[in-house]
């Protein structure tokens, strides 16, 4: 499912329950922490309310139009079922995002 957002634009908040994770095709996003990250073309965010069924750790707004693939939380589960590699490659990478890596 494709997403075109304008800029300036609040995708996901902080708090909200966490029904699917986004990749960005094109443009970039601001991940609104302590330190905030911007993220472009080829990155993802939501992914770590989904895998541990947590609600919205921060809030992402658009800093441009943006084009995102919206990745619902049923899709992920099956695409996990298929590919068990993806869903511990997301595993890890959403430990590190977080410095909760062992």
């Amino acid at each position: 499912n494709a997403l075109l957002v304008p800029p300036h634009k609040t995708i996901i908040a902080k708090g909200e329950d966490s029904d699917a994770m986004y990749i960005v095709e094109f443009g970039a996003v601001e991940v609104q922490i302590d330190q905030p990250v911007t993220l472009s073309a080829g990155d993802y965010f939501g992914e770590r309310g989904l895998l541990l069924n947590e609600k919205r750790n921060a809030t992402i707004i658009s800093k441009t139009e943006v084009k995102l693939l919206k990745l619902k939380k049923m899709d992920l589960l099956e695409l996990m079922a298929e590919h068990e590699t993806l869903f511990q490659e997301l595993a890890h990478s959403s430990a590190e995002r977080s410095g909760n890596t062992k």
